[in-house]
């Protein structure tokens, strides 16, 4: 009889341990997720929410949600402040007491959230000839032949908050005006590479007379939207003669880098 009750009350226990176990991991994380209101607005390209655990465009039946709400508005990887915003054919950024708020520039991040987030502000750095080799090994494995860049640049940062700085590599030979003979094909490159390993973001490989159908791509921003480590990054991409820039969204899922936002579709 003794023996049949420490049976039960072990069983018991390693229930409790399962439950405790399964709300830590899977429930809690998904009423979390749940929860999350999101409001980002990248540039003056993407106004995204994120709505039914996935980010969508915000449609222009739903201007209420941005304008005239405040946001914590980030400008050349400094916090501005924290302050109303107008869309009116561009961003318009006012104080508590309606007082307009002087820009500097155009390019501009806005976050309004419910969660903790994490700004991250990197500064690009010259390619080394030792961080070269990752470049290469990405050229060589798309049979690519030129050299000749028109964007070659890194910069490090933790983007999994493992204490270790991740490497962000960005090569592009698009609208390069410098060719003395075209290249066979032109490209666009982004990606991590962590603890040696390269983890592709953005691969683009094309012919050279399609250039001008294609834009010249670069990291925008890195945000850890929803406080869980994982930094976010942000790309953008620019066209030659028009305006508009491509504004993209990457998040580590199991190891690799997912896309989470188009600028294509929602």
């Amino acid at each position: 009889m003794e023996n049949k009750k420490r049976w039960y009350i072990f069983v018991l226990v390693l229930l409790g341990v399962y439950f405790v176990i399964m709300f830590i991991f899977v429930l809690y994380p998904s009423m979390k997720n749940d929860e999350r209101e999101i409001f980002l607005m990248v540039d003056q390209d993407a106004k995204w929410k994120y709505e039914n655990q996935e980010w969508q465009d915000i449609p222009v039946t739903e201007k209420d949600s941005y304008n005239w709400q405040k946001f914590d508005i980030y400008q050349n990887n400094t916090l501005l402040g924290n302050y109303y915003l107008l869309d009116n054919d561009g961003w318009y950024i006012y104080d508590d007491d309606r007082h307009p708020v002087a820009k500097d520039g155009v390019s501009m991040l806005a976050i309004r959230t419910n969660q903790e987030y994490q700004y991250g502000a990197f500064t690009s750095e010259e390619v080394s000839e030792s961080d070269m080799t990752y470049v290469e090994q990405v050229l060589n494995e798309h049979n690519i032949t030129t050299r000749n860049f028109s964007t070659l640049e890194m910069f490090s940062f933790d983007l999994d908050s493992d204490g270790e700085e991740e490497k962000v590599f960005t090569v592009s030979n698009i609208f390069n005006l410098d060719f003395v003979t075209p290249p066979r094909n032109i490209f666009n490159f982004i990606f991590v590479v962590d603890d040696n390993k390269i983890l592709p973001i953005l691969e683009e490989v094309d012919t050279y007379d399609n250039m001008y159908d294609h834009c010249k791509a670069y990291v925008d921003y890195v945000i850890d939207t929803d406080g869980n480590g994982n930094y976010e990054i942000i790309t953008g991409c620019g066209y030659y003669s028009n305006q508009r820039q491509c504004i993209e969204m990457y998040e580590l899922e199991r190891g690799s880098y997912q896309q989470v936002k188009s600028c294509r579709t929602n």
